[in-house]
């Protein structure tokens, strides 16, 4: 191979091995946010915490741009076409919708901007694991009105009564199956793969009601 091959080579190396990282870290501090382990404080602590999550925010755009310049993830891409190592990276989209809904900017402007980008995250996220047929078909048919409109100013599904119990109670099992998972000492490539559309799935149930 030319010089110029073996740069783009080693280029791409270290640029996947980044992304792991940067990854993982991202997905561990929205798993926080979500936990509610940085809950809002009042002072300086409410400020570090809204810091914070903007840096995350940026360190997810960079996996993003990582995800894209690598050639991991393809528009045109079936679920049976991604690579089981590669299924976690359409989370980014979703963990940016984490980050910018759980900013606490004291501006008014800032916060309404904030969520409108939280809600075109999801929006995006949820639009892309169903045109890669990721989606269980219960929750494929209450995201498809979700994903109907790009725009932030659409109003959001209403959900009825026995519907949220319905999908509360598939959380609850999707979540134990992946506890499960999780747990195991061993995991082969098709409980692997079984896992990441287990974790997509509880994320576009997350947010399926914006």
């Amino acid at each position: 191979p030319s010089l110029h091959h073996r740069q783009q080579h080693a280029r791409a190396m270290e640029e996947g091995g980044e992304l792991k990282e940067s990854f993982r870290e991202c997905r561990d501090a929205c798993e926080r946010i979500e936990a509610g382990a940085q809950a809002s404080a009042n002072g300086g602590k409410r400020d570090q915490a809204n810091e914070e999550r903007k840096r995350i925010a940026g360190k997810v755009m960079r996996c993003m741009q990582m995800v894209e310049s690598l050639g991991i993830l393809s528009a045109n891409e079936s679920k049976e076409d991604i690579l089981t190592e590669h299924l976690q990276f359409l989370l980014l989209q979703y963990f940016l919708g984490v980050c910018y809904a759980n900013m606490g900017d004291p501006d008014p402007g800032s916060r309404l901007e904030n969520v409108q980008n939280a809600i075109l995250s999801f929006r995006r996220f949820a639009a892309a694991c169903l045109d890669k047929d990721l989606l269980e078909s219960d929750i494929a048919k209450r995201v498809e009105s979700m994903v109907e409109s790009d725009s932030v100013y659409s109003k959001p599904r209403t959900v009825a009564r026995e519907e949220k119990i319905a999908q509360y109670k598939r959380q609850k099992e999707i979540k134990q199956k992946m506890e499960g998972l999780e747990s195991s000492s061993s995991v082969d490539e098709e409980e692997a793969r079984e896992l990441a559309l287990l974790h997509i799935n509880s994320s576009v149930l997350n947010v399926s009601g914006v």
